[in-house]
């Protein structure tokens, strides 16, 4: 089965949106043929703080509670 250039300008349609994320392709073949083109757009948070040294010195750190007293 071969994607047909209205499929395609979909997908590249898609692609022009999606910063992070997928473009999944489904294909079915015959007897229906059916071509699903599903994007996902995902949104990642990432926290960008620096390490600060310890110099050596043992820092306070919270338990979990799960093994913490």
């Amino acid at each position: 089965m071969e994607l047909t250039n209205e499929q395609l300008e979909v997908i590249r349609d898609a692609s022009r949106e999606i910063e992070f994320g997928r473009i999944t392709i489904n294909l079915t073949g015959a007897p229906s043929y059916v071509v699903d083109i599903v994007p996902e757009k995902h949104i990642r948070f990432q926290r960008h703080k620096k390490a600060e040294p310890t110099l050596g010195r043992p820092q306070d750190r919270r338990s979990s509670g799960r093994y913490g007293s």
